[in-house]
């Protein structure tokens, strides 16, 4: 599996919520790094748990400026995030003795990018209908 990378075109535009995305992706990219390198299940496990927690934080972040920006759509994205919590969970879950890491990797991975970033993509989209200009924008 290839590493993942932030493009310009899946950044919100907001330099701290595009920076916990990019430590987010910074940490599937270790396990890629895991996978390729054949780490112990109990070595994986654990980036896949710091990757939760890194996660659950952001996700707090993420809302907590939503709300300050008067994000209209907030409780869908809230819902968002609770199903893809809810599906790392259970991701987590199958990480055991005879797993695939590198399906379980992938899935994870397309987890993050299809229900953490892309959703995210209607709050771009609210940032730039109200001229938001962030000074300090995240570095890849």
């Amino acid at each position: 599996m290839d590493q993942l990378i932030l493009n310009e075109s899946l950044k919100v535009g907001h330099g701290q919520i595009d920076a916990g995305h990019v430590k987010l992706i910074g940490i599937v990219n270790r396990c890629v790094d895991m996978v390729e390198a054949s780490a112990t299940l109990e070595a994986f496990n654990e980036v896949l748990n710091d990757l939760k927690d890194t996660l659950v934080h952001h996700i707090g972040e993420e809302e907590a400026i939503m709300q300050e920006l008067g994000y209209p759509d907030i409780q869908g994205e809230r819902k968002e995030h609770l199903g893809g919590l809810v599906r790392l969970d259970q991701l987590l879950d199958t990480c055991r003795d005879g797993v695939d890491l590198e399906a379980l990797l992938r899935e994870v991975a397309g987890l993050l990018l299809v229900i953490f970033i892309k959703s995210d993509m209607s709050f771009k989209s609210y940032l730039q209908s109200i001229d938001y200009y962030d000074e300090a924008p995240a570095s890849v």
